[in-house]
Protein backbone atom coordinates (compact mmCIF):
# COMPACT_ATOMS: atom_id res chain seq x y z
CA UNK A 1 0.00 0.00 0.00
CA UNK A 2 3.15 2.39 0.50
CA UNK A 3 4.31 1.81 -3.08
CA UNK A 4 0.50 2.72 -4.43
CA UNK A 5 0.16 5.82 -2.11
CA UNK A 6 3.33 7.18 -3.44
CA UNK A 7 2.09 7.02 -7.14
CA UNK A 8 -1.14 7.93 -5.81
CA UNK A 9 -0.19 11.24 -7.73
CA UNK A 10 0.66 9.24 -11.31
CA UNK A 11 -2.22 9.71 -13.69
CA UNK A 12 -3.75 6.01 -15.85
CA UNK A 13 -2.07 5.31 -18.70
CA UNK A 14 -4.66 4.25 -20.44
CA UNK A 15 -8.10 5.45 -19.84
CA UNK A 16 -10.98 2.85 -19.86
CA UNK A 17 -14.49 2.34 -18.35
CA UNK A 18 -13.22 1.44 -14.73
CA UNK A 19 -10.96 5.02 -14.37
CA UNK A 20 -13.92 7.59 -12.74
CA UNK A 21 -12.78 10.97 -12.29
CA UNK A 22 -10.58 11.75 -9.20
CA UNK A 23 -10.19 7.54 -8.66
CA UNK A 24 -6.95 6.48 -9.52
CA UNK A 25 -7.67 3.72 -12.11
CA UNK A 26 -4.69 0.72 -12.50
CA UNK A 27 -4.82 -1.29 -15.54
CA UNK A 28 -4.58 -5.17 -14.74
CA UNK A 29 -3.09 -7.77 -16.79
CA UNK A 30 -3.54 -11.33 -16.49
CA UNK A 31 -0.31 -12.96 -16.28
CA UNK A 32 1.48 -16.47 -16.32
CA UNK A 33 -0.82 -18.33 -13.41
CA UNK A 34 -3.89 -16.46 -14.54
CA UNK A 35 -3.20 -14.39 -11.54
CA UNK A 36 -4.20 -10.25 -11.56
CA UNK A 37 -1.11 -8.07 -11.35
CA UNK A 38 -1.22 -4.79 -11.06
CA UNK A 39 1.30 -2.48 -13.81
CA UNK A 40 3.64 -0.31 -11.50
CA UNK A 41 5.01 2.30 -13.56
CA UNK A 42 8.59 2.57 -13.51
CA UNK A 43 10.56 5.65 -12.47
CA UNK A 44 13.59 6.89 -12.37
CA UNK A 45 14.48 5.68 -9.29
CA UNK A 46 13.90 2.16 -10.26
CA UNK A 47 15.96 2.73 -13.73
CA UNK A 48 18.95 3.83 -11.96
CA UNK A 49 18.69 0.64 -9.39
CA UNK A 50 18.44 -1.52 -12.46
CA UNK A 51 21.74 0.35 -14.01
CA UNK A 52 23.19 0.23 -10.54
CA UNK A 53 22.65 -4.24 -10.30
CA UNK A 54 23.80 -4.19 -13.75
CA UNK A 55 26.83 -2.26 -13.26
CA UNK A 56 27.64 -4.44 -10.20
CA UNK A 57 27.02 -7.84 -11.90
CA UNK A 58 29.56 -6.39 -14.75
CA UNK A 59 32.69 -5.20 -12.55
CA UNK A 60 31.80 -8.27 -10.04
CA UNK A 61 29.45 -11.27 -12.13
CA UNK A 62 27.86 -10.65 -9.01
CA UNK A 63 24.96 -13.52 -8.59
CA UNK A 64 22.79 -11.98 -6.28
CA UNK A 65 22.72 -8.68 -8.66
CA UNK A 66 22.13 -10.72 -11.10
CA UNK A 67 19.05 -12.59 -9.54
CA UNK A 68 17.93 -9.14 -8.28
CA UNK A 69 17.71 -8.13 -12.23
CA UNK A 70 15.99 -10.99 -13.36
CA UNK A 71 13.37 -11.29 -10.31
CA UNK A 72 12.44 -7.95 -11.56
CA UNK A 73 12.03 -8.04 -15.14
CA UNK A 74 11.42 -11.93 -15.53
CA UNK A 75 7.78 -10.89 -16.00
CA UNK A 76 7.96 -8.64 -18.37
CA UNK A 77 10.45 -10.73 -20.49
CA UNK A 78 7.96 -14.16 -20.04
CA UNK A 79 4.59 -11.97 -20.93
CA UNK A 80 6.24 -10.48 -24.09
CA UNK A 81 7.78 -14.00 -25.07
CA UNK A 82 3.91 -15.73 -24.36
CA UNK A 83 2.23 -13.21 -26.31
CA UNK A 84 4.31 -13.71 -29.66
CA UNK A 85 4.60 -17.37 -29.23
CA UNK A 86 0.41 -17.44 -29.27
CA UNK A 87 0.65 -18.79 -25.63
CA UNK A 88 2.78 -21.43 -25.93
CA UNK A 89 3.83 -21.52 -22.18
CA UNK A 90 7.23 -24.07 -23.37
CA UNK A 91 8.55 -21.97 -26.24
CA UNK A 92 7.93 -18.71 -23.70
CA UNK A 93 10.09 -20.20 -20.95
CA UNK A 94 12.60 -21.46 -23.40
CA UNK A 95 12.98 -17.90 -24.78
CA UNK A 96 12.84 -16.82 -21.17
CA UNK A 97 15.94 -18.44 -20.43
CA UNK A 98 17.69 -17.49 -23.16
CA UNK A 99 17.15 -13.73 -23.39
CA UNK A 100 18.41 -13.59 -19.29
CA UNK A 101 21.28 -15.90 -20.29
CA UNK A 102 22.21 -13.53 -23.40
CA UNK A 103 21.89 -10.80 -20.99
CA UNK A 104 24.35 -11.94 -18.74
CA UNK A 105 26.61 -12.65 -21.96
CA UNK A 106 26.15 -9.57 -23.09
CA UNK A 107 26.12 -7.23 -20.34
CA UNK A 108 29.50 -5.66 -20.05
CA UNK A 109 28.44 -4.88 -24.32
CA UNK A 110 25.49 -2.76 -23.42
CA UNK A 111 25.73 1.00 -23.28
CA UNK A 112 26.02 2.40 -19.61
CA UNK A 113 22.58 4.39 -19.82
CA UNK A 114 20.94 1.49 -21.36
CA UNK A 115 17.43 1.27 -20.44
CA UNK A 116 17.74 -2.30 -19.74
CA UNK A 117 13.56 -2.80 -19.37
CA UNK A 118 13.21 -1.41 -23.13
CA UNK A 119 16.23 -3.51 -24.15
CA UNK A 120 15.12 -6.60 -22.36
CA UNK A 121 11.79 -6.36 -24.46
CA UNK A 122 13.22 -5.72 -28.04
CA UNK A 123 16.05 -8.91 -27.12
CA UNK A 124 13.37 -11.06 -26.18
CA UNK A 125 11.13 -10.27 -29.43
CA UNK A 126 14.12 -10.95 -31.09
CA UNK A 127 14.63 -14.26 -29.52
CA UNK A 128 11.02 -15.29 -29.54
CA UNK A 129 11.06 -14.31 -33.70
CA UNK A 130 14.29 -16.61 -34.47
CA UNK A 131 12.99 -19.63 -32.30
CA UNK A 132 9.82 -19.45 -33.69
CA UNK A 133 11.03 -19.62 -37.58
CA UNK A 134 13.31 -22.39 -35.92
CA UNK A 135 10.76 -24.06 -35.02
CA UNK A 136 8.96 -23.74 -38.22
CA UNK A 137 12.14 -24.78 -40.55
CA UNK A 138 12.38 -27.45 -38.29
CA UNK A 139 8.70 -29.18 -38.41
CA UNK A 140 9.05 -28.46 -42.38
CA UNK A 141 11.86 -30.40 -42.55
CA UNK A 142 10.55 -33.12 -40.47
CA UNK A 143 7.08 -33.23 -42.35
CA UNK A 144 9.11 -33.58 -45.48
CA UNK A 145 11.09 -36.87 -44.23
CA UNK A 146 8.20 -38.56 -43.04
CA UNK A 147 6.23 -37.93 -46.54
CA UNK A 148 9.65 -38.90 -48.08
CA UNK A 149 9.63 -41.90 -45.97
CA UNK A 150 6.27 -42.75 -46.43
CA UNK A 151 6.79 -43.07 -50.27
CA UNK A 152 9.13 -45.40 -50.69
CA UNK A 153 7.63 -48.28 -50.78
CA UNK A 154 10.06 -51.97 -50.51
CA UNK A 155 7.38 -54.46 -49.90
CA UNK A 156 7.91 -57.75 -51.78
CA UNK A 157 4.80 -57.37 -54.16
CA UNK A 158 6.48 -53.51 -55.22
CA UNK A 159 9.96 -54.95 -56.13
CA UNK A 160 8.27 -58.35 -58.10
CA UNK A 161 6.26 -55.49 -60.05
CA UNK A 162 9.27 -53.46 -60.70
CA UNK A 163 11.91 -55.92 -61.17
CA UNK A 164 11.52 -56.75 -64.95
CA UNK A 165 11.70 -53.34 -65.44
CA UNK A 166 14.94 -53.04 -63.76
CA UNK A 167 16.49 -55.94 -65.55
CA UNK A 168 15.67 -54.55 -68.93
CA UNK A 169 17.35 -51.16 -67.97
CA UNK A 170 20.42 -52.26 -66.70
CA UNK A 171 20.51 -54.47 -69.90
CA UNK A 172 20.47 -51.27 -72.53
CA UNK A 173 23.82 -50.24 -70.69
CA UNK A 174 26.73 -49.49 -71.84
CA UNK A 175 29.23 -51.98 -70.27
CA UNK A 176 30.86 -49.83 -68.12
CA UNK A 177 27.60 -48.60 -67.00
CA UNK A 178 26.37 -51.87 -66.36
CA UNK A 179 29.25 -53.16 -64.56
CA UNK A 180 29.25 -50.27 -61.93
CA UNK A 181 25.69 -50.82 -61.64
CA UNK A 182 26.36 -54.62 -60.82
CA UNK A 183 28.88 -53.83 -58.91
CA UNK A 184 27.16 -51.15 -56.78
CA UNK A 185 24.14 -52.51 -55.95
CA UNK A 186 24.17 -56.43 -56.51
CA UNK A 187 27.60 -57.78 -55.99
CA UNK A 188 28.36 -58.67 -52.86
Amino acid sequence: SSLLSSLAHVKPCVPGPAAQPGKNFWPRQRFLSGFAVQRVFTNEQTMSESRKLLKEYVSSRSEPAFRELVERYVNLVHSVALRLASGDTHLAEDVTQIAFADLAAMAPKLPEQVLLGGWLHQHTCFVTNRTLRTERRRRIRERQAAEMNSQQDHTEANLARIAPILDEAIGRLGTSDRTAIILRYFDQ
